[in-house]
C-alpha cells in the first residue's frame, strides 16, 4: 500500500512539474520551435512521399506550441493572429497585391508579442514572423494560380 500511495503522490508530482515547466528555456524558443516546425511540414509538401520531414515538422511544432501553453496567453491576442491570417487571404483573394498581407504579417507579429505578455523580444517576432508569413503567402498564391490553370485547361 505504501509503494501505491508514493507511486501515486509521485506522478501527481511529476506531472505538476511538466504542466509548470516548459520544454524550451524562453517563450522565444517555443515560438521559434513552432515556427521551425511548420516550416519544415512545408518541406513535406514540396516533395510529397518522404515521411521523415512531415513527421520531424509535425513533432517540432507540437512540442513548441505545448511549450507555448505554459505560459499564460492573453486570450484577445488569438483574435488579432485571425485578423492579421484573415488580410494576407483577403490579399489574395482580392490580388491586392502583397499590400494586405504585408498589414497582416505586421498585425501577428504584434499579436505574438501580445499573445505572450511581452516575453518575445519585437527582434525575435518580427524575425520569424513576417518571413514565415510572406513565404505562407507566395506558396498560397502558387497553390491559387496552380488551381486556376488546371481548371481553365
Amino acid at each position: 500500500m505504501l509503494t501505491l500511495a508514493f507511486s501515486t503522490s509521485f506522478e501527481r508530482v511529476a506531472l505538476d512539474i511538466m504542466r509548470t515547466m516548459p520544454l524550451f528555456s524562453s517563450a522565444a524558443a517555443s515560438y521559434t520551435a513552432l515556427v521551425v516546425g511548420i516550416a519544415i511540414g512545408y518541406a513535406e509538401l514540396l516533395r510529397p512521399g518522404l515521411i521523415v520531414p512531415g513527421v520531424f515538422g509535425a513533432a517540432l511544432a507540437l512540442l513548441g506550441l505545448s511549450s507555448l501553453s505554459s505560459y499564460i496567453m492573453e486570450p484577445r491576442a488569438w483574435i488579432a493572429v485571425a485578423f492579421g491570417m484573415a488580410l494576407i487571404l483577403l490579399d489574395l483573394g482580392w490580388h491586392l497585391r502583397g499590400v494586405a498581407a504585408v498589414a497582416g504579417a505586421l498585425v501577428v507579429t504584434a499579436a505574438v508579442r501580445w499573445l505572450t505578455g511581452a516575453r518575445i523580444d519585437w527582434t525575435v517576432a518580427a524575425g520569424i514572423t513576417i518571413p514565415f508569413l510572406m513565404a505562407t503567402w507566395w506558396l498560397l498564391g502558387l497553390a491559387l494560380r496552380a488551381k486556376a490553370l488546371k481548371t481553365a485547361i
